[in-house]
């Protein structure tokens, strides 16, 4: 959705101003860009360099981290929008999760890298190697293909859209004694492995300590 173009290693969002009736009120708005490449994500990191060619009011540039084809449903981390950075889904209406940072405060042919990181159910923002926002969502995410989300009367410009995946994992619990190993070690972990999924069972790993402060953290991971 919207208008791309790519000039050697950069994409452009040709942003522009629109006209459009609210409440039989005519009001000036922005371009919407929604951009999906083909790559598949369930956890990991997306990172990004936006460099905005002017901004308004609602400028925003998003990391797409969850797109959902029928619904059009995303989750979204990003810079702009009601606050300086957020992360946010859309369903029907948009939904704030995270917010911080003052609003309208863009800078004009500034660089920011962007880079968010989903773990499980957490999602982490950065701009510039610093932690802006940490948020855990209410809700699971399935794997889905990722993108760009953008708003603006004026272009914006993206470099290094990279995606860093991170391999699915399973933690079993289960007791340390025949039959289960025999279930764990022939079958379980044969499983995972043809399927490339990181698969771990707690004595595997476990340390000096608690054992159930172990199983703690797996479980919530």
């Amino acid at each position: 959705m919207g208008k791309m173009e790519k000039k050697k290693d950069v994409l452009i969002f040709k942003g522009g101003k629109i006209q459009y009736e609210s409440e039989g009120v005519e009001k000036e708005g922005a371009e919407i860009g929604l951009f999906i490449c083909d790559q598949k994500f369930s956890e990991g990191i997306i990172s990004v360099d936006v460099k905005f060619k002017g901004s308004f009011d609602g400028s925003c540039a998003d990391l797409v981290l969850y797109y959902d084809p029928q619904s059009k449903n995303t989750l979204n981390a990003g810079i702009g929008n009601l606050q300086l950075f957020s992360i946010r889904h859309f369903e029907t209406k948009w939904i704030n999760h995270a917010v911080s940072g003052a609003p309208n405060l863009i800078e004009q042919n500034r660089n920011y890298h962007l880079e968010a990181s989903l773990k499980g159910s957490t999602v982490l923002l950065k701009s510039g190697g610093v932690e802006v926002l940490r948020h855990t969502l209410p809700f699971p995410l399935a794997q889905s293909q990722v993108g760009l989300f953008c708003v603006n009367q004026a272009d914006i410009e993206f470099k290094n859209f990279n995606i860093k995946h991170m391999r699915p994992k399973a933690f079993v619990v289960m007791q340390f004694s025949s039959p289960y190993n025999e279930v764990y070690f022939e079958v379980i972990k044969t499983v995972c492995q043809q399927e490339n999924i990181d698969v771990l069972r707690i004595d595997e790993e476990s340390g000096p300590g608690l054992i159930i402060q172990d199983m703690t953290r797996a479980i919530h991971e």
